[in-house]
Order: C-alpha cells, then structure tokens, then sequence
C-alpha cells in the first residue's frame, strides 16, 4: 500500500522533497561543524595548560581527543560537501522540470487551439491527452 503513495507523487514534488531533505541535513551538518571546531579551540588553552603543569596523562588524552576531533572534522567537512553536490544537483533537476512542464503546458495549449479550430487533425486529440498525463505525471494532479 505505501508503494502505492509514494508512487503516485509528482515528480515535481518528488524533487522538491530530495532538496528540502538535502538543504536540512546540510544544516545538520553545518551544526555538528561548528560544535566541533569550538570543541577544538576550547582544548587549545587546556593543553598549553597541561603541558606548562606537566601534566602528560591529561596531555595526551587532550592530544587525542583533539586528534579526534580533526578527523571528525574532516568527515564533516566531506559529508557536507557531498550534501552540497546532491543540493545543486536537485536545483538543476527542478530547473528541468519546470522548464518541461513550461513547454508541456505551451504544447497543450498549442493543440486546445487546433482542436477548438476544428481542424480535422486526429491525431491532436491523442498528443493532447499524451501531453496532459506528461504534465500530471511532473505537477502531480491537483
């Protein structure tokens, strides 16, 4: 039965939805960056304590969990690229779509016209009905 819902999307909002999910796990991830990097200039001061005290155990575990840190960072600096990829990949997507349902809508206007002219064309009635379930199957039907 679910397949069925998600079948009868449009891709129009099928589209819309992989951006909004993109754009949010991109603020996700800008989120977790910035907690980390302040997490790693607030061990800067800690360590230069540690070491100045002579501290070495809590020395080293600072040193690694700042180098930790810098990998998770790295990660996330990855992730969120990657994020921003998929991003301008689903912008150009609707950008697509909305220019084929712009020339969608222009052809089935097209072909209303020539079928009110009552040309004795039989075949606009068959492209206008391929053109309308085209534009149901991009805008959904509303």
């Amino acid at each position: 039965m679910r397949d069925r819902v998600v079948q009868t999307k449009s891709e129009l909002n099928i589209a819309e939805s992989v951006l909004k999910e993109s754009e949010g796990q991109l603020r996700e991830i800008n989120t977790l960056l910035e907690e980390k990097w302040t997490e790693r200039r607030s061990l800067d001061p800690l360590m230069k304590a540690a070491a100045s005290a002579g501290q070495m155990d809590r020395l080293l575990e600072m040193k690694s969990r700042a180098a930790a840190l810098e990998r998770s960072i790295v990660d996330l600096g990855k992730s969120g690229a990657q994020c921003l990829k998929r991003i301008e990949s689903a912008k150009r997507y609707l950008d697509t779509l909305n220019a084929r349902l712009e020339t969608l809508k222009k052809e089935a206007e097209r072909l209303n016209a020539r079928i009110e002219r009552h040309t004795k064309s039989l075949t606009a009635p068959l492209k206008l009905s391929r053109v309308k379930i085209q534009i149901d199957a991009i805008k959904g039907n509303k």
